[in-house]
């Protein structure tokens, strides 16, 4: 059974695997994925736990706190349909103050609204499609 406090330990492991990779001037996830990336740190989540990588384009979410100042848009994992973990927001952009959000609790559910908008707005992320969009640009 997943578990907020699970959750929380996986987000502690992943904050001790980061390294600074040099050549390319980036901090990276030591068993792959950039920390810079909010797609990444949310396939880290979900290819552990499951659930789904969800976001949304900025311009179309205006409610939303996280990326309206930095970003065209936001990724973040959705496990259970009921966490939210988002490690980018917390321990890269550091603009939310906890790292896993409980969608069942009311205080954290204000929250995610605050930080994430309106769900209904959210949309899956289809990383196939991501990975060639970011091939076609390099």
């Amino acid at each position: 059974m997943v578990t907020a406090a699970l959750l929380r330990e996986f987000v502690n492991k992943l904050c001790a695997e980061e390294e600074y990779e040099p050549v390319e001037g980036r901090w990276i996830f030591r068993s792959g994925g950039s920390c810079g990336t909010c797609l990444d740190c949310a396939l880290k989540v979900v290819e552990v736990f499951g659930g789904r990588v969800v976001g949304y384009y900025s311009k179309d979410n205006a409610s939303a706190f996280v990326g309206r100042a930095c970003c065209e848009g936001h990724d973040f994992a959705l496990i259970e349909e009921r966490f939210i973990v988002d490690y980018w927001a917390y321990r890269v952009a550091k603009v939310i103050d906890r790292p896993v959000l409980d969608l069942h609790e009311g205080e954290e559910l204000d929250l995610a609204r605050f930080y994430f908008g309106n769900k209904e707005l959210w949309e899956d992320i289809s990383v196939l499609r991501q990975k060639c969009l970011d091939a076609q640009t390099s």
